[in-house]
């Protein structure tokens, strides 16, 4: 292939990171292949409620990265969110975030928990793969018929 070099191929896998990690989210974290019933109404309902409850936990985690980022300037590492506790904080906040009077008070609030749940960065680490076999597997919120 003219134009490549082998340092664009060994750089492929970083820049595919990105995208491997929110397909870990979406799978294992949110377990977008859960649904509470067998309907396609209720399968696009748990969908949507999902995609809601991780657009507001980004958007709380940008926010703490914010505040992490000023609080931790002097420390030997960088700190991020820790996003599987943002996306646990939302899967029982979600829907009290519509019923709630205040509902900026109760951002605020998973906020400021997001901010002392924090994850240092560290570059350049690299351990073998620990390949798993078999897998979780999800059932419907529905008992069966006899």
């Amino acid at each position: 292939m003219a134009g490549w070099n082998l340092q664009q191929f060994q750089d492929l896998p970083n820049l595919r990171w990105g995208v491997e990690e929110n397909y870990k989210r979406w799978k294992r974290r949110l377990e977008i292949e859960n649904w509470s019933g067998k309907s396609v109404k209720s399968a696009l309902q748990d969908f949507h409620a999902k995609a809601l409850a991780m657009s507001i936990a980004d958007a709380m985690a940008a926010q703490a990265d914010d505040i992490i980022q000023e609080i931790s300037s002097h420390k030997i590492h960088s700190y991020k969110t820790n996003i599987t506790q943002a996306l646990s904080r939302m899967k029982g906040a979600a829907v009290l975030l519509f019923l709630e009077t205040d509902p900026l008070a109760m951002l605020r609030d998973l906020i400021d928990m997001l901010v002392k749940t924090v994850e240092p960065i560290r570059t350049g680490r690299q351990f073998p793969r620990k390949h798993r076999t078999g897998g979780k597997l999800f059932h419907p919120g529905y008992k069966p018929c006899r």
